[in-house]
């Protein structure tokens, strides 16, 4: 039985993570597949495949989730607590059911071609779009976002994700498969910002610089990279105008106001934590917070005093918009504790694996989308916060390891 269990189980893996993206057409596999893995899991694991975890940083997670839990206990908010402890569960879970695994081919593999069926699907949508409306506008959260697999912000992940790893399977001797990664690396840079996936997009800028940093080349070398990153970003935004109006909002008000002031006017993250800001202010429970439930209801009652226009106050409760920041949802809803352990958690695998750009890079980009998502709210944000974790937190012993190829 365990030699049939740790055969298969690999390749249950990788199709969970490739099928990740179609969780609105395949809602129940993800679910199943991760059942048949934890079902497995202590079957086939072994002694020596918990050596293989940095105990440290998976002690400050298991800390992080055990102290909510006990919290919600204390003071009885399963109710109010429950879909993040499941959620935070899973992509904690999901590191811990990946130790047996001798190796992160199949994972590397699954995660590029579910960028790249992600990305035909959502052109082919958009070419739909073209054809029958004559228009491509991606500058606001319109109808044309339902032509995308999933979450324009998702989507832009997953290709950062796809990026790193072919950037990492890239080798300095020659290889047949060095032209195919780098392919994949042009695709999926030219997909976010035909999207105008703004987080993606300023995340892969962030981390072009940032490997300059990485066994330093020579000067002409750093003034070529910068050189074509700067003709990149310039190009992008004066073909794309969906692209202008995503970061300088000028599709929303007369352009001849500033840009502070459109995005102002027209970003919903500046109301959300203006709000988010006030309940803290006014909040005493540093220590226990309002219960993740509890503080998304308190975001909805400041919307509804919120000095905006009627329609988009409606909007705002219409769409139950959460804090959108992960440290903020946190530190709101469980406290200053629970916050104090998840960043701790972050920071100790960044300073652990700081001097390997391809960790660091994982480690940055979670704690960048942090910032402007709670991916704890979401099960494919659990999920690829779990990946991330399967990369930083599990150390390989193969010839396939985690730092640079």
């Amino acid at each position: 039985m365990k030699p049939i269990l740790s055969a298969i189980y690999p390749f249950v893996f990788a199709a969970l993570i490739f099928i990740l993206p179609f969780d609105v057409y395949v809602r129940a596999w993800p679910n199943i597949l991760l059942a048949i893995l934890a079902i497995s899991f202590p079957f086939i694991v072994c002694k020596e495949d918990f050596k293989k975890i940095d105990k440290k940083a998976a002690y400050i997670f298991i800390a992080f989730y055990l102290f909510i839990v006990i919290q919600t206990a204390l003071l009885d908010r399963w109710e109010n607590n429950l879909f993040f402890l499941e959620k935070a569960g899973l992509g904690i879970g999901l590191a811990l059911l990946f130790i047996p695994i001798q190796d992160y081919k199949k994972l590397n593999n699954a995660i590029i071609f579910s960028s790249l069926v992600a990305i035909l699907y959502s052109v082919f949508n958009i070419l739909v779009l073209i054809k029958n409306t004559g228009t491509f506008d991606f500058g606001n959260n319109g109808n044309p976002l339902t032509t995308l697999l999933i979450d324009r912000l998702y989507l832009g992940l997953l290709c950062i994700f796809s990026i790193l790893i072919s950037y990492k399977n890239i080798t300095n001797k020659f290889s047949t498969y060095n032209k195919w990664y780098l392919a994949n690396i042009i695709i999926n840079v030219t997909f976010i910002f035909l999207i105008a996936a703004r987080m993606a997009i300023l995340t892969v800028i962030f981390l072009a610089i940032l490997r300059l940093f990485y066994k330093l080349p020579n000067k002409g070398v750093v003034v070529k990279t910068i050189v074509g990153i700067a003709i990149v970003i310039i190009s992008a935004f004066a073909l794309n105008e969906n692209l202008r109006a995503r970061f300088f909002y000028n599709k929303f008000d007369n352009e001849s106001l500033s840009l502070i002031d459109r995005a102002l006017n027209n970003e919903p993250r500046v109301v959300i934590w203006a709000c988010s800001y006030d309940i803290a202010k006014n909040n005493p429970a540093v220590l226990s917070g309002l219960g993740f439930k509890g503080a998304k209801e308190a975001l909805m009652d400041c919307y509804k005093t919120a000095d905006i226009e009627e329609e988009r106050k409606g909007w705002f409760l219409y769409r139950k918009y959460n804090s959108h920041n992960q440290y903020i949802d946190i530190y709101l809803s469980a406290g200053i504790i629970a916050l104090l352990l998840f960043v701790l958690g972050l920071g100790y695998l960044w300073f652990k694996h700081k001097k390997e750009f391809f960790p660091t890079a994982l480690i940055i980009t979670i704690i960048l989308f942090g910032l402007v998502e709670n991916y704890f709210h979401r099960q494919i944000g659990a999920y690829y916060f779990g990946i991330i974790l399967m990369y930083v937190l599990v150390t390989n012993t193969t010839t396939n390891k985690i730092s640079e190829a």
